[in-house]
């Protein structure tokens, strides 16, 4: 009888594991299928940082003045694009769907999340060699900023799939 009980909750376990790289795989898709979306929250990146660098001139600036222009126009352009985590699901109901069945939610959720951050994470690694020599920022702490720009994705993602959560029903 144990035996059966504690079989039954490694299955569940594993279907929603199974679930979570589903969703994972679903969103990656997503972002491929609507890749435009991605480039141009890239490409509002680099343009904000082209600008600021038009607009501070020739004028020397610190360090560490560079890297909060490094930073900022990344959390600018992950809001871009936040509603894209859970507008089009809800949309489509399948959100209304997922949450019938409570232990899946919290995996999608966080499959989503996880998603979000592999295609900003990409997308930094690709642009940061660029905007680095932009704003003239030493290239040998590219690999430095580069984690440091993961990281800041990892704790901004929560916070704009909770407030794309919270406005979902004033967009429709």
């Amino acid at each position: 009888m144990l035996d059966a009980i504690m079989s039954q909750k490694h299955h569940t376990r594993m279907n929603i594991i199974k679930a979570g790289i589903t969703v994972f795989q679903r969103q990656i898709r997503l972002a491929w299928a609507n890749k435009f979306l991605h480039i141009n929250s890239m490409a509002f990146y680099i343009i904000c940082i082209s600008v600021f660098n038009i607009a501070i001139g020739p004028y020397q600036l610190d360090e560490s003045v560079k890297i909060a222009l490094l930073f900022t126009p990344l959390i600018l352009a992950m809001m871009l694009n936040s509603s894209s985590l859970v507008e089009d699901d809800y949309i489509t109901g399948i959100l209304h769907q997922l949450a019938l069945i409570p232990e899946q939610w919290a995996m999608t959720i966080i499959a989503k999340a996880a998603a979000f951050i592999s295609i900003y994470a990409i997308a930094i690694i690709a642009a940061f060699p660029l905007v680095c020599m932009i704003l003239d920022i030493n290239s040998a702490s590219i690999p430095y900023l580069t984690l440091v720009g993961i990281t800041l994705i990892c704790f901004i993602t929560p916070i704009l799939l909770l407030s794309s959560s919270m406005t979902l029903g004033l967009n429709i």
